[in-house]
């Protein structure tokens, strides 16, 4: 190697030192969190449901967040009435989660887009059986679509909530605000008026990890329900008298509900459906759905292998296209199925507006539900596609 030549090198190798440090020092990562109970409009109050705002913040420029375990305080247990409605997983795939199941919102802002990322928090069914979880339903109606899924655990009598494998991107901050009112999905109890924190702990991509204790901000005031006192001996009952005849009571006849979504027009196609019966009422036999053949339509060949059922009901296809989807024996309070895998098809307008990302016209679906006493209930649902 002449003289020139050695000097070229060790000028690139020079450079290149500078340019690719041999073991790059890891960026920081510092993730705080912060928490809110209650508002202005709903104070929180012991035995009360207040909204639960967590806010998480970050500065650019660092590590990213790939796991976060969020311990809520002790004192704040789940609302039974809001459990009755829970959305599963595969209604949750397409963004189909029943609308009774939302407890909540979500905000996600990140350098790498210029308006936040937003959508709806449900309560979810846990495909382990375990307890119920979080879907959030980031980008739901924008052009950048990111779903996060939390699971829900105990620590002693705490709710800890678990997002891991999150998307490797910045961001900002992440809000997430569960509702409050009757229906809340969170109680407040005694052992929330002594100083309550929620705890947290954040792993990012290398490897880091940040734990954080902080108070919780209690909006409202937080006075101790008194406990119940033991009861005074019952006195002697007199004789009852015989008992009534057993009356009957007939079935309300409320209508059910129907619920359909459609999404993934621009290259696969998926059709989600739920029916289920009022409170009281009779339990359902059968869904028969009907979509606008002109836009989307159900593909008979591939429907045995893209369709999935709830337990023990079956699916037919009449020549016009109707699909009808009858119960098992008996009927069933909730009918429900998903059909994807080339099953469905939409027109070659629809797909291209789609794949430009340009509004999508509602979709007229016409639907039959009927009970096992012969109630039909008929619905023309104006369904807005998702691409």
């Amino acid at each position: 190697m002449g003289r020139h030549q050695r000097i070229a090198s060790a000028v690139l190798v020079a450079a290149a030192s500078l340019v690719i440090p041999a073991a790059a020092a890891a960026l920081p990562f510092t993730p705080q969190l912060t928490a809110t109970l209650g508002t202005a409009d709903q104070p929180a109050h012991v035995g009360g449901h207040p909204q639960f705002t967590t806010v998480v913040t970050q500065p650019d420029n660092q590590e990213r967040i790939k796991k976060a375990v969020v311990t809520l305080p002790a004192g704040l247990f789940a609302n039974v009435n809001a459990l009755s409605t829970l959305c599963t997983p595969d209604q949750a795939s397409v963004f189909a989660c029943p609308t009774a199941s939302q407890v909540g919102t979500a905000k996600a802002v990140s350098p790498w887009l210029p308006t936040p990322l937003t959508g709806g928090v449900f309560i979810a069914e846990n495909p382990t059986g375990g307890l119920p979880g979080l879907f959030i339903g980031l980008g739901a109606t924008g052009p950048v679509v990111s779903p996060l899924s939390a699971t829900t655990s105990l620590n002693g009598i705490r709710l800890v909530n678990t997002l891991d494998n999150l998307p490797n991107a910045p961001v900002s901050s992440f809000e997430l605000t569960i509702n409050g009112g009757p229906t809340g999905l969170l109680t407040v109890g005694n052992p929330m008026c002594d100083n309550p924190t929620v705890d947290s702990t954040f792993t990012s991509f290398t490897g880091q990890t940040v734990t954080g204790s902080a108070p919780l901000n209690i909006v409202g005031t937080c006075v101790p329900a008194p406990l119940p006192t033991a009861a005074a001996p019952p006195a002697a009952a007199p004789t009852p008298a015989p008992p009534a005849a057993p009356t009957t009571q007939a079935p309300s006849k409320a209508k059910p509900s129907l619920v359909v979504n459609v999404r993934g027009l621009a290259t696969k196609p998926v059709v989600v459906f739920q029916a289920r019966s009022a409170s009281g009422a009779a339990k359902l036999r059968s869904v028969r759905l009907t979509l606008p053949s002109s836009k989307v339509s159900f593909v008979r060949a591939a429907l045995q292998r893209g369709i999935k059922l709830s337990s023990g009901a079956k699916a037919t296809l009449s020549g016009a296209g109707a699909l009808t989807v009858q119960a098992p024996a008996g009927g069933s309070s909730t009918i429900s199925g998903t059909i994807r895998s080339g099953a469905v098809r939409s027109s070659k307008a629809l797909q291209k507006l789609a794949a430009a990302h340009k509004p999508l016209p509602r979709l007229s679906v016409a639907g039959r539900v009927t009970d096992v006493q012969n109630g039909r209930f008929d619905y023309r649902l104006n369904v807005r596609p998702l691409s």
